[in-house]
């Protein structure tokens, strides 16, 4: 949810760091509850903010990845 709400505010770097330490955080086996509660499933929404952040950061322009394991991952998935 920061994330979110920094990249709303044009915090581009700090939503970014928020967003991928949710991602590296540890995940329940269950996404029901999740669900449920918020009405989608948070790891998805957090790695398309994710990725418009890396869009809006011009890493589809560049052309090394960026250096973080999770942002990699998304990296690869999103140039395939």
């Amino acid at each position: 949810m920061t994330g979110f709400a920094l990249l709303f505010l044009g915090e581009l770097t700090h939503a970014r760091r928020a967003i991928e330490r949710m991602l590296d955080g540890p995940r329940p086996s269950v996404h029901e509850p999740y669900i449920v509660r918020f009405q989608f499933d948070p790891w998805v929404t957090a790695r398309s903010r994710l990725a418009t952040i890396l869009w809006l950061q011009g890493y589809p322009t560049k052309p090394s990845p960026p250096p973080s394991k999770v942002s990699k991952k998304l990296w690869l998935r999103i140039m395939r």
